[in-house]
């Protein structure tokens, strides 16, 4: 079996993950990343991303033993990716939650408090959202998201994302998300470096066990470097979900989706854009067992 694996980033953020997970295995995981933060107090006001990826990797090695018994193509949404690599690339969790932290570090260093992101949702004019937005600008507007054919996220601040208040985009609703910052727009050139600086401390195999697809340029990847210099370009570039998944729907053709993650915010996109498509979350116990029955042992 063919299984799309979709790893979701800060929109899927959930303060009771560990509480509906209370076996062993999960708690273990929870003291992992309790740990690394008492230890390293000075990162604790970066834990949003970091607590993100714990979860994410407490599900996948939950599910792996089943798993590894099928073709598997992965795919990160923005932060999913840095849970991916840490996957594919054999990092120790203290190292997946420590670059997650450093990561949301950063980003938060060239965000300002006018800066703001927002969901829009609706028969969206794609081509008349586009040209509101100025990429190249350091205060956008940008489009941050490109999530499926009814909404996208875009990001700036509060003055140029007013724009999108008139009535001729399509716009049925508006979101203000909540997140750590701004990402994935011109604003994030001046972290970049520092960001490899650290990516070039961890260890990436030159073979990946299993392909991630980009959701940058839409790229299959299947080595350790190319992975890595992926981390650093989405940091600059929009996430193009939408058009990773029409791509995974056409050539790769997976038997089903699993979100791997708190939340369904990803494969409840992915069941929007292809009603027929087979899509799982797993980031509760009943919703694991629905997977084992219908997938695993179907």
């Amino acid at each position: 079996m063919k299984i799309a694996l979709l790893f979701p980033g800060q929109g899927s953020q959930s303060e009771s993950f560990f509480e509906e997970n209370n076996e062993h295995f999960f708690r273990f995981a929870e003291k992992t990343y309790h740990d690394f933060f008492k230890a390293h107090r000075s990162l604790e006001p970066y834990s949003l991303q970091a607590s993100i990826v714990i979860q994410s990797l407490a599900i996948y090695y939950r599910l792996l033993p089943f798993l590894k018994k099928h073709t598997l193509m992965f795919c990160g949404h923005s932060l999913g990716e840095l849970s991916a690599a840490s996957i594919l690339n054999g990092w120790s969790k203290h190292d997946s939650i420590a670059l997650a932290a450093y990561r949301e570090y950063l980003m938060r260093s060239v965000s300002e408090e006018t800066d703001l992101m927002i969901a829009l949702l609706g028969n969206l004019d794609r081509e008349a959202i586009e040209a509101a937005c100025n990429p190249e600008s350091s205060h956008g507007p940008w489009i941050i998201n490109d999530n499926s054919p009814t909404q996208c996220v875009v990001g700036g601040n509060r003055e140029t994302l007013s724009i999108f208040n008139a009535p001729n985009f399509g716009i049925k609703k508006s979101i203000p998300l909540k997140t750590t910052g701004l990402s994935h727009c011109s604003r994030m050139s001046s972290i970049v470096d520092m960001f490899k600086e650290k990516l070039a401390t961890y260890s990436w195999r030159s073979e990946l066990e299993h392909s991630l697809l980009s959701t940058t340029d839409l790229k299959q990847i299947e080595c350790g470097m190319d992975l890595k210099n992926e981390l650093c370009i989405q940091l600059t570039n929009q996430v193009r979900f939408r058009e990773a998944i029409t791509h995974l729907e056409e050539v790769y053709q997976p038997d089903c989706y699993i979100e791997i993650g708190p939340g369904q915010v990803l494969s409840n996109l992915v069941s929007k854009m292809y009603p027929n498509a087979r899509c799982y979350s797993s980031h509760q116990h009943h919703l694991r067992d629905k997977i084992y029955e219908e997938v695993f042992h179907g």
